[in-house]
């Protein structure tokens, strides 16, 4: 494993599990006042294997033992400590020199998105609010707004000119772009006709119903 998936690891973290079992995909979540990199770190772990993207760009890859519980070793040598708190969520600590340079990162597991009916290809263009525990927001999804006009929401951080639907594998992102770069996007859950679900949200471990504004 190189220095820079090192750094990854140990600055920012990424690794995640599934009930008991740790190889699965996860997104590391984003922390306010932070800056990481990628921007929106996925990974996907095996047996052996620890994969780092960011959506479809390959960012870096090593070894991972997963033998120890609780604890995670990479490049045989680098120990972390993880611990679940509930079936798709759990939280990583690594420990610094000294206590001021511990810290805690969050981790949610990806799961393939619910579209039962493929509403996804009517999403676009229409207008949506999304309530979150500080912040009301509505905006049009795939229109581009004014650089003077941004959507700005307070928590977590967020100044977007721009929101669109991505896709890594099976799981469809609400992302966020500020001056045509990608700076936050969630998850979604399920997609109905008029509402879909998102998660992975800092602070909040429940998901959030984003609903349609009928015009």
């Amino acid at each position: 494993m190189n220095s820079y998936l090192i750094a990854v690891f140990c600055f920012f973290s990424i690794i995640g599990v599934r009930a008991q079992d740790i190889t699965d995909i996860w997104m590391q979540i984003k922390m306010p006042n932070t800056i990481s990199y990628p921007i929106i770190n996925i990974v996907e772990i095996t047996n052996d294997s620890v994969f780092s993207y960011e959506f479809d760009e390959l960012k870096d890859k090593g070894t991972i033992d997963i033998s120890r519980k609780n604890i995670l070793v990479l490049n045989d040598s680098l120990k972390i400590d993880y611990k679940f708190y509930n079936e798709n969520n759990f939280e990583l600590t690594n420990y610094g020199k000294n206590l001021e340079e511990n810290y805690k990162v969050r981790f949610s597991r990806l799961t393939p998105t619910i579209d039962k009916n493929n509403f996804v290809n009517s999403l676009e263009n229409k207008i949506y609010k999304m309530e979150l525990p500080y912040d009301s927001v509505s905006f049009k999804l795939g229109r581009d707004l004014s650089s003077d006009d941004p959507i700005i929401i307070k928590n977590p951080p967020i100044a977007a000119d721009s929101i669109c639907l991505e896709r890594f594998g099976k799981t469809f992102f609400l992302s966020f772009y500020n001056s045509n770069s990608r700076i936050y996007a969630f998850p979604i859950r399920e997609i109905k006709k008029d509402s879909f679900t998102i998660y992975g949200i800092h602070g909040i471990y429940d998901e959030i119903v984003i609903e349609r504004v009928q015009s």
